[in-house]
């Protein structure tokens, strides 16, 4: 049997990894429009590949019917032994699983080894602009105006973040055309920008905070993580999982961002901090915050009429919108899961899977998109096994 994937991104790369061990006979081709296979990887837990998280639970993704996938793989003890197998062994570190070499590039390029020494064929430099699906197969058609056929394709093509990456969601036009309900794309997991000024003057502080999406005077959402301030907005892992949130529940403009920057200090005890500074003659809020940051909540203080030790506590934001694709992790957007079964296969046309982030799932930061992307790459190479 010839098999036939579009995208040589991690889901693309871990199928062929997973389906090439059970299936050593196959021809498994890949086809990948940039001059390289697995970019993204290497970019991913700051080059040292997040790889998995020890508890992707369905909350923590977009669409919650991702935790049935990601069961039916064996969750995270799943995937782990299904990767050990390959010879990947992996580590946990506090901020979560990665390779046991702790790096990006040695797990792409044993990757890269092991599907070369089975003979995995890439296609690298070379985009795939369509496709025909019949009971013989496909026919697969390149930019080139070369074709070829496969007995099954699997699309693997990922989003639109990150572009310079590779990534620019083309192929979901492809898809829609074959009947394929694909949600707009939209930026996930991205810098949050703010309605309120003035925030040039503390521009790449980082400070512990609890951040809090306030909805008509209710928290809808609370994580503690470290911001870090930008020019217009914020940013840092915790602000990528608000704008997530942001995102998923449709709250753009219609919530607040509140940060409490003293979780662990009662409000109480900052404003004897503040008024013993003062008797000693020292500038109050400099001794409990740096120096700038002392300045813009001065300011917004005095703007606002609102106590600046109250502000330590509460300081609120207005979010306008996310960043662009540019800037996001991952993409929010994709092929409905109504469109696939439970392995990935397509409900649509038969002879076809969809992988990874071509799926309109995404993930919180922490090593949950990869997660999903070894899920289904594994669901589906795994459907094959009695073939």
């Amino acid at each position: 049997m010839k098999i036939g994937t579009v995208g040589g991104g991690a889901a693309g790369l871990f199928f062929a990894l997973f389906l090439s061990s059970s299936h050593p006979d196959w021809e498994l081709e890949t086809y990948e429009k940039e001059e390289r296979v697995g970019r993204k990887i290497l970019a991913t837990g700051n080059g040292h590949c997040n790889i998995l998280n020890e508890h992707p639970d369905s909350d923590c993704y977009s669409d919650q019917r991702a935790g049935e996938y990601l069961s039916a793989c064996g969750g995270y003890q799943g995937l782990k032994e299904a990767l050990e197998r390959q010879g990947i062994y992996l580590q946990k570190r506090k901020e979560g699983i990665y390779p046991l070499t702790y790096s990006a590039a040695s797990l792409l390029g044993s990757l890269l080894q092991i599907l070369s020494a089975r003979k995995v064929t890439f296609f690298n430099g070379i985009r795939v602009n369509n496709y025909q699906n019949d009971s013989k197969g496909t026919e697969v058609f390149f930019d080139d105006g070369s074709k070829r056929h496969v007995d099954f394709l699997v699309i693997s093509t990922g989003g639109k973040s990150a572009p310079r990456l590779g990534s620019d969601g083309s192929f979901w036009s492809v898809l829609s055309s074959h009947g394929y309900s694909v949600s707009k794309p939209s930026p996930a997991l991205t810098p949050i920008k703010v309605k309120e000024t003035g925030l040039g003057v503390i521009k790449g502080i980082r400070h512990r905070a609890v951040v809090s999406i306030v909805v008509e005077g209710s928290p809808v959402f609370e994580e503690e993580g470290e911001i870090l301030f930008k020019e217009d907005g914020l940013s840092g892992i915790v602000a990528f999982n608000a704008s997530s949130f942001l995102t998923w529940k449709e709250l753009w403009g219609k919530s607040s961002l509140i940060l409490d920057l003293f979780p662990d200090t009662a409000e109480s005890e900052l404003l004897f901090m503040e008024r013993n500074a003062r008797k000693l003659g020292a500038r109050p809020l400099e001794t409990i915050v740096e120096k700038n940051l002392a300045a813009y909540l001065s300011k917004r203080s005095q703007r606002e009429g609102k106590p600046t030790v109250s502000l330590l506590k509460k300081l609120p934001f207005s979010p306008l919108c996310s960043y662009g694709f540019d800037d996001s992790q991952v993409t929010h957007g994709g092929v409905d899961l109504d469109d696939v079964d439970l392995a990935c296969r397509s409900r649509i046309e038969n002879g076809v899977g969809i992988l990874g982030e071509a799926l309109n799932v995404d993930g919180k930061c922490g090593g949950y998109n990869l997660t999903w992307a070894l899920g289904t790459a594994y669901l589906l190479a795994e459907s094959f096994k009695s073939e």
